[in-house]
């Protein structure tokens, strides 16, 4: 049975955080391989909330939804991006992951960012444009910190934005073809 759940990642149960990392694994087998109980996970204080597929008690898909006020040509933008996401294999070609977008685009929606943005893979673009969100390129995210920057486009990721506020769309040439810096910790991108 396909259930929904909703909760702050800091409130997840052991079992759901094991079985999410598991998924994350799955996806990004080149990421370090540590022994699920040592990650530390979610590991900073930007993330707002995750969504998350369980089909019979089994994580299939998740999507987190970060957040932070960023600061673009001098002016304070709330902003939000999508993180982690991920299908397990076996419920690709479903249309799992598009429900999932479709509820974390609605959540952006009724608590109002400025702007939502965050990267992927080229080929993944197609996927995100139909939640709404549209390619910038030329646009990059800089996460990691000033001193030790983790650059977008040096990982071959583009960036996808959507302008939600008034504000974000009036300045919306502040956020084309120029560096966006998130200011998160070191070696951390959304």
């Amino acid at each position: 049975m396909l259930e929904l759940l909703q909760y702050p990642q800091q409130n997840n149960s052991e079992q759901l955080r094991q079985q999410i990392i598991t998924l994350q694994c799955l996806e990004w087998p080149a990421a370090p391989r540590q022994q699920i109980e040592t990650i530390t996970w979610p590991d900073n204080d930007t993330h707002k909330t995750s969504y998350v597929f369980v089909d019979n008690n089994k994580a299939i898909a998740h999507i987190a939804i970060v957040g932070k006020t960023i600061v673009q040509n001098g002016i304070e933008y709330k902003s939000f991006g999508l993180s982690e996401v991920v299908t397990h294999p076996e419920y690709r070609g479903k249309g799992i992951g598009r429900k999932l977008l479709k509820v974390v685009a609605d959540y952006m929606e009724e608590n109002m960012p400025d702007v939502s943005l965050f990267t992927c893979k080229p080929d993944l673009v197609p996927f995100y444009e139909k939640g709404g969100w549209h390619l910038y390129g030329g646009s990059c995210l800089v996460g990691g910190t000033r001193k030790k920057p983790l650059r977008s486009d040096d990982l071959q990721l583009v960036t996808m934005m959507k302008f939600h506020s008034t504000k974000a769309n009036k300045n919306k040439q502040d956020f084309l073809h120029t560096d966006i810096y998130l200011e998160l910790q070191e070696n951390k991108l959304w």
